[in-house]
């Protein structure tokens, strides 16, 4: 997958010296071998070390398991639970420790920034019995080092030893920083020589921020950009694509991608794999990740989409987390499992748990009956635009008409429609109420009709609008109603040739290998799910050869009908030696004689323009969302005679000391409404997460309260999510701890809408100094 491996492979570079080989070791006069022996390092460090889920005993109730433990040297906890064929039960748990009288740790940042100075440490252990002059050598190419590679420590018997280097990175680093460290006792006659290695990388970030631009298009017709593409990055005509390159982007964290599409299957693979590996996982994430796998297996194998095999493993994890969202006291589901019912969430997942039920996944009965109770008790109080998808996702859990109310109340689906004016309804609405007519055998005609009437008509293209004139994004978006009017058609009239220009503009909405967003995708999958049962054969394969120009230079030559092995597309990820800094032309050339059917086409450049040395990055402030952060220092503050409470502290310049308890504040100041609300905030490199919440201090003052519905502690930063984000002024805090001595620029804290690209902001970096 790495683009210079063939270079490294049969061309790496070879230094022009002299080398030579003694056949004895190397003495020295007056002292004792100081040369580094050959050292094996450990690299393999895993969490888990051992898995087996369906180990069975012999006879007698006994079985032996053979484990090859990892290169950690700790505490290994060894759980077994066991049951037999007459359900009698065992549990132990037992441990079993992994050491070596000499060995060394590593304590490094969790990562470093571009332009970051640290110190990186060496902690030698010494159980040998004896007290050891030890040797321990830091190799570490791309980092500077303040102190020399080899240093000399004496480490007592039972006791510990450490060594530490200053370290600089240039200010456009990027990639990962290769470590290797290694310490040994020197030989001595008649005495043992005691070695150990560590090997492990050090992820580091281009001191930058990150442009993404996309495209994507049918070839002969022009290509659609998302709304992600900053401005001036890209210009588009029929089969050719403007691209620019930054001068300042950093080289490792640069990426061309693209995406040759002969067929609609061709999209399954890459959508599904974005949606397995979203970082976080809401109500919605997570069915978004199952129920278009559902979908899916219905209709059989799809090359290698999404690692097919595991998707009924992924269906099973979906149930089992929507089991532990599901309220409590009322059965419903909302965005988080902690806030309150929302009737958008709850019918997605009603829907997602009876199509799992229909291909015989376990499903809790209880679990079910609840969440249909909360659905129909929503009908009441819902929004008259999200009732349709509540009657919908009812309809699909087997609950009819002929079904007496589970909350005993008088309860039917055209009782409810009858109040449902057309006109008044939005797209997502019309369309559910047309497939819900449609399934049930019942008048759809005036939501269909209505539906029709909105179609937008753009030459060859046809799309809805989810909310003219206005920007929410709340419970749907223009590639969403387009999907399910796409579906809507097809359910009504297949043969419309509306149903090839809808689905031309849903292809051509693609960003990357997904369609904007989590929802979106899934929305969208479940489209293209209608459209292949509808069209098995996926319309006409295209045949004949498509050549890829970057820059006028052929970069490869494209078999339409055999390149895509199965998948579907075929993908160009393109080494960034075939761009140029500045402007980048792509065009998709196809050979004379080539037949078929339609060419879609997806692109993505990824860039992250570093800023040169001594420059801060400023905030970024977008459609009215400006972002703030600062880190204050803790500090307990006498109260009284007696008292004593803790506060905070501005530090105006940066500067702590080691072991200071940090106050970090983001203050986010909004001029129109948000909703479903990510906020992400990079920690400094040289602290460490502690815990959320605020300071024994008067708060009255501050304009805070836990207005957030979800907190997500990540290695590395901290996830804030927000079901509604009102137009104002907003306050969230957590706290860190300082830890590592350096030098550090925390990257910008980034206030974005999950599913609304136009509601975003960010701070700027934010400078952070730790002193002994």
């Amino acid at each position: 997958d790495d683009p210079k491996a063939l270079r490294r492979t049969f061309y790496p570079p070879r230094s022009n010296r002299v080398s030579t080989s003694f056949s004895f070791s190397v003495e020295y006069l007056g002292d004792v071998s100081k040369a580094e022996p050959s050292i094996k390092a450990r690299s393999k460090f895993r969490d888990t070390a051992f898995w087996l889920p369906d180990g069975r005993t012999d006879s007698s109730g006994k079985a032996t398991v053979t484990v090859t433990l990892p290169d950690n040297l700790t505490t290994w906890r060894t759980t077994v639970n066991a049951v037999s064929e007459e359900t009698a039960v065992g549990y132990a748990r037992t441990k079993v420790i992994s050491s070596k009288p000499f060995f060394l740790r590593l304590e490094t940042p969790r990562y470093l920034v571009g332009g970051d100075s640290s110190r990186l440490s060496a902690i030698v252990h010494n159980e040998t019995g004896r007290e050891q002059r030890v040797q321990v050598r830091l190799v570490a190419p791309s980092l500077r080092l303040g102190e020399k590679e080899t240093q000399s420590v004496t480490v007592a018997a039972g006791s510990v030893g450490t060594v530490s280097w200053p370290v600089t990175l240039a200010s456009n680093s990027s990639g990962a920083a290769a470590l290797r460290v290694t310490a040994w006792t020197p030989k001595e006659t008649g005495k043992e020589s005691f070695t150990d290695g560590v090997e492990q990388s050090l992820p580091v970030r281009a001191y930058g921020r990150t442009d993404f631009t996309t495209f994507a298009g049918e070839l002969g017709n022009t290509p659609a950009t998302s709304e992600e593409t900053p401005p001036d990055t890209l210009t588009a005509t029929p089969d050719e694509i403007t691209l620019r390159l930054d001068p300042a982007a950093a080289a490792p964290e640069t990426r061309l991608a693209l995406r040759v599409t002969p067929s609609v299957r061709g999209v399954f693979a890459a959508s599904i794999e974005y949606l397995v590996g979203f970082p976080y996982g809401c109500t919605e994430q997570t069915m978004s990740r199952f129920y278009p796998d559902l979908l899916v297996q219905e209709l059989g194998p799809l090359g290698n989409v999404g690692k097919q095999a595991e998707l009924p493993r992924m269906v099973r994890d979906g149930v089992a987390r929507l089991s532990r969202f599901q309220h409590g006291k009322t059965g419903g589901w909302g965005w988080w499992e902690t806030d309150q019912d929302d009737p958008f969430m709850t019918a997605y997942v009603l829907l997602g748990l009876s199509k799992a039920r229909t291909q015989s996944y376990s499903v809790d009965d209880a679990m079910m009956e609840r969440g249909i109770q909360a659905a129909v008790k929503l009908l009441g109080t819902a929004p008259a635009r999200t009732r349709p998808f509540l009657l919908y996702a009812l309809a699909q859990s087997g609950y009819s008409d002929a079904t007496t109310n589970l909350l005993h109340a008088p309860f039917r689906y055209s009782a409810t429609r009858t109040k449902l004016v057309p006109a008044k309804l939005p797209i997502d609405a019309l369309a559910y109420l047309t497939l819900l007519g449609h399934q049930l055998g019942e008048d759809y005609e005036p939501f269909y009709d209505e539906l029709q009437r909105r179609a937008v008509v753009e030459g060859r293209l046809i799309h809805w609008t989810a909310f003219p004139g206005k920007q929410s994004h709340r419970d749907c978006s223009d590639r969403m109603a387009t999907a399910l009017a796409l579906r809507a058609l097809i359910a009504v009239r297949p043969d419309d040739d509306r149903v090839a220009a809808t689905l031309r503009y849903l292809m051509q909405s693609r960003t990357d290998g997904y369609f904007g967003d989590t929802r979106d995708t899934a929305w969208v999958l479940v489209a293209l799910c209608d459209y292949l049962r509808a069209f098995p054969a996926d319309r006409e394969a295209p045949s004949g050869s498509l050549a890829v120009e970057v820059n006028g230079k052929v970069v490869r030559t494209l078999d339409l009908a055999n390149d895509t092995h199965g998948e579907g597309e075929i993908v160009l990820n393109l080494p960034t030696n075939v761009l140029r800094a500045g402007i980048n032309t792509v065009r998709f050339v196809r050979s004379d004689g080539a037949t078929g059917g339609n060419i879609f086409y997806a692109g993505a450049l990824r860039q992250t323009v570093t800023t040169p040395a001594g420059t801060e990055l400023a905030a970024l402030t977008q459609h009215g969302v400006t972002v703030k952060r600062e880190v204050l220092r803790v500090v307990p503050r006498k109260v009284g005679n007696d008292a004593w409470r803790l506060a905070t502290e501005t530090v105006t310049n940066g500067r702590f000391a080691q072991g200071d308890r940090l106050r970090v504040r983001l203050t986010i100041d909004a001029t129109r409404d948000g909703s479903y609300v990510l906020i992400e905030d990079t920690f400094p490199s040289g602290a460490e997460i502690t815990e959320r919440g605020t300071a024994d201090e008067d708060v009255s003052s501050e304009d805070w309260q836990f207005w957030y519905d979800h907190v997500d502690v990540r290695d590395d930063r901290i996830a804030f999510f927000a079901r509604k984000l009102p137009k104002g002024k907003h306050v969230v805090e957590y706290n860190l701890r300082a830890q590592t001595l350096g030098t550090s620029r925390a990257l910008p804290t980034v206030v974005q809408g999950m599913y609304d690209a136009g509601f975003h902001g960010e701070s700027g970096a934010t400078p952070l100094e730790i002193r002994p």
